[in-house]
């Protein structure tokens, strides 16, 4: 519940949802950028073994940091403005106010997409933790292929979450990392003269971008999409 008359109180539910949200985004973004710098450090004198050591660690970092935010997302809440017993908006109340109420569901009849990406994400990355779970500890040898499938679907989601939450213009990384992982999902990089290591340092630089642009951004602002009511308003 939001308060109507000081719309910055969020409960401790969705504060610690969103706290877990953005510090797993950071984490893994910061583990994606270290998995793209041991592709640089070859021949530095450091040993192989090592080099290897440290990009396991930052995959498996990473690949936990992108499920573990995609889990944490907070359940939207949309707003309804107060209205008095006959249903219209009473004298003197101010425009803004509205009361929030969470979302019922996945599929409620009143979704827009960027509220169902954000209430199928949680689901998802349930789902997929289970199957991560199931194939590590069976040790089968399709994790690899697992990790990037999941990198790459996961990433995708959270990025089109953040552009219908806060709007394209706002989230112009987030843009960038979907048009990475696309031509990576595809194999195009070859194609266009981005090797692999390239691809990699992009992708990091946007999703450090991507997760250190949420730490300006109101709380509240995570629980329903507002087009990034707060710089526009600080803008004006």
């Amino acid at each position: 519940y939001t308060d109507p008359e000081n719309n910055n109180i969020v409960n401790g539910r969705d504060r610690a949802g969103i706290i877990l949200y953005r510090t797993s985004l950071v984490v893994g973004s910061f583990a994606c950028a270290l998995n793209g710098i041991t592709m640089n450090i070859e021949g530095l004198g450091l040993s192989v073994e090592m080099i290897t050591n440290v990009e396991h660690l930052s995959n498996m970092v990473f690949t936990w940091g992108i499920l573990c935010s995609a889990l944490a997302i907070p359940n939207n809440q949309r707003g309804f403005r107060a209205k008095n017993a006959e249903g219209q908006q009473g004298e003197g109340e101010v425009d803004r106010e509205v009361e929030f109420h969470a979302h019922p569901g996945v599929f409620d009849r009143n979704s827009t997409w960027p509220t169902f990406v954000n209430n199928a994400l949680p689901y998802l990355s349930s789902l997929a933790i289970v199957i991560k779970l199931i194939n590590e500890t069976l040790s089968l040898s399709i994790m690899p292929t697992l990790d990037e499938v999941s990198n790459e679907f996961f990433i995708s989601a959270v990025c089109l979450r953040e552009i219908g939450y806060f709007g394209a213009p706002y989230k112009v990384e987030a843009i960038l990392a979907l048009g990475l992982v696309f031509i990576s999902s595809l194999g195009l990089n070859e194609g266009i003269g981005f090797s692999d290591t390239i691809l990699s340092s992009l992708l990091a630089l946007c999703l450090l971008v991507l997760s250190f642009g949420k730490v300006f951004e109101p709380l509240q602002d995570d629980l329903h999409p507002n087009g990034s009511a707060f710089f526009r308003d600080n803008a004006m």
